[in-house]
């Protein structure tokens, strides 16, 4: 500010009468003082306003009518400025930024009304602004405790600013302080490695190196933790997985064919609303014991056992008169039922309307057994290779069983023995907590019906049926057959234990199979004894 400027001003004011003399001279120089001298953010003795750049002393006003003032009356000044952003983030920070301008802080400028309010009569609206937009600037380039910045107004000005700026334009002060902190470590870096490389201390490593600051007790902190929640998501997701496993239609696991399906591009509502009904398995297995899953399938298998027993005491055969086929020998005629009666059930597994039921009680799920299904899942077929290869068998070796037996001990004896073998399978995969299998088909009853026909006639050589191999050939013995067939499945079960791959034969319902043949092949050759000792003597 010019010293001359106030002295002058304060004369004019004391003696207006000097200026009426000569206003044209007078009038002059206010004009070039008050253009060239007083600036925006002055805080003087007398009060001014401008209009169209030319200001107005409010004590020269009244003497001098001068057609380019446009009013003489005292008014609020306000400072046009062109909009800008509100910024509160350093990584918003513009390239040309200065500290000297600083940032807007709010959209409309501020009033002399608030100026007042926030700083009193200390400073003028013009002073008010620029400390508070270099202040806010300062907040968001994160030098506002910088040392290296001097403040160049009042310590109370500063603090007052600071106040209003943190009520009305929040923004965390400390994460633009350290991000411009990150950003000035990097130059420095990048500086002492350029300089290192101009003089030729260092030259560039085409590896990877450590970092020079080392790892970061938070960077450890955040890998722990995400290992963690990934172990976490793979747990749930295996969990998931087993709970998917447990499918509506499958019995032994069938390795998928390379055969494209033609299906419908929607699903009628009548299969729909079928498909829905025949899911009866929770969406996770339960949470049970090994007790509690096993003991109702216990109580149902020694329950067939005690019934077989009974039956094959009190069984009767049938007159000749009262047979439907009479010419038909009554072990064909007793094996031919039960393979219609697994045809039966293999073809209500092609009507939607029986999938609930079947799925109930003709195929077990170790994760949600049931007891009636140890006793219907023997009877119980999807695939017709399945169902062919075990009803060929048992009507091969079964004939030759019951003709040995009789019907009475047969049925009793087939019947117990598929029950033992589902529930010794299903035994296995509850101790084992596999809760995703499931079995389903007749082959643990058919091995036990195989088991107990080789070891009945364990001296005897095996001829494949019937004619092969001839009498000159070398041939196996009986229990040498056994022998084998037992091997396999074993060799299996250790291939499955030890590789993890699945199965895709139930191999523990055929070990259920062979012990329930050898249970039952003491008193079934007794009994093979003495109806070979009856016709004998008849």
């Amino acid at each position: 500010m010019n010293s001359f400027w106030p002295t002058f001003s304060r004369y004019l004011c004391s003696y207006p009468q000097l200026a009426l003399r000569k206003p044209h001279v007078v009038e002059n120089l206010v004009r070039t003082l008050s253009h060239n001298h007083i600036r925006s953010y002055s805080h003087g003795t007398i009060s001014y306003q401008y209009s169209n750049n030319i200001y107005h002393l409010s004590c020269v006003n009244p003497l001098f009518n001068v057609n380019y003032l446009i009013s003489t009356k005292k008014a609020t000044r306000y400072y046009s400025t062109k909009k800008e952003p509100i910024l509160r983030h350093f990584n918003d920070l513009p390239e040309d930024y200065d500290d000297s301008k600083g940032l807007a802080y709010r959209e409309k400028p501020i009033s002399s009304a608030e100026t007042k309010e926030i700083f009193g009569d200390v400073i003028d609206i013009g002073t008010a602004d620029r400390v508070l937009r270099g202040l806010h600037g300062r907040r968001v380039a994160g030098t506002l405790e910088d040392p290296m910045y001097n403040n160049v107004f009042e310590k109370k000005i500063v603090d007052k600013a600071l106040i209003w700026l943190r009520e009305n334009v929040p923004l965390n002060e400390d994460l633009n302080a350290g991000l411009r902190a990150e950003k000035e470590l990097a130059e420095m870096e990048s500086d002492l490695v350029a300089d290192a490389e101009r003089i030729g201390l260092y030259n560039p490593n085409s590896g990877i190196e450590k970092d020079i600051y080392g790892q970061s007790a938070f960077d450890k902190i955040r890998e722990s933790n995400i290992k963690k929640r990934e172990l976490n998501e793979a747990i749930q997701k295996e969990k998931i997985d087993q709970a998917d496993e447990i499918l509506m239609n499958s019995g032994s696991l069938e390795i998928p064919t390379a055969k494209v399906e033609l299906e419908r591009s929607e699903e009628h509502p009548w299969l729909k609303y079928y498909r829905e009904r025949a899911n009866v398995l929770p969406d996770t297995p339960p949470v049970m014991t090994a007790w509690q899953r096993l003991w109702p399938s216990g109580i149902m298998m020694l329950g067939v056992a005690a019934t077989s027993l009974v039956f094959a005491m009190v069984y009767s055969p049938p007159k000749k008169s009262a047979r439907i086929f009479p010419d038909m020998p009554i072990s064909a005629a007793t094996v031919i039922g039960i393979i219609i009666a697994n045809t039966t059930i293999f073809c209500m597994w092609r009507v939607p309307m029986f999938w609930r039921f079947l799925n109930k009680y003709f195929i077990t799920f170790p994760g949600y057994p049931r007891s009636l299904s140890i006793l219907g899942c023997f009877w119980s077929h999807q695939t017709i290779p399945h169902l062919v290869l075990n009803m060929s068998l048992l009507y091969f070796i079964g004939t030759k069983l019951h003709e040995d037996i009789g019907r009475g001990n047969f049925l009793a004896f087939y019947v117990s023995a598929g029950t033992m073998s589902s529930f010794f399978s299903l035994l296995c995969w509850v101790l084992m907590k596999n809760f995703s299998s499931s079995s389903i088909g007749a082959s643990g009853a058919v091995i036990a019906v195989m088991t107990a026909y080789l070891i009945s006639n364990r001296g005897e050589k095996m001829k494949f049926f019937g004619v092969f191999p001839p009498d000159n050939w070398p041939s196996i013995s009986a229990i040498a057959l056994l022998g084998l067939l037992i091997s396999y499945d074993l060799i299996a079960l250790r291939r499955f234990h030890k590789t993890g791959k699945g199965l895709i034969v139930d191999h523990y319902g055929h070990l259920g199979g062979y012990i329930a043949g050898t249970l039952w092949a003491y008193p079934l050759s007794l009994k093979s004894r003495e109806k070979k000792a009856r016709h004998k003597i008849g």
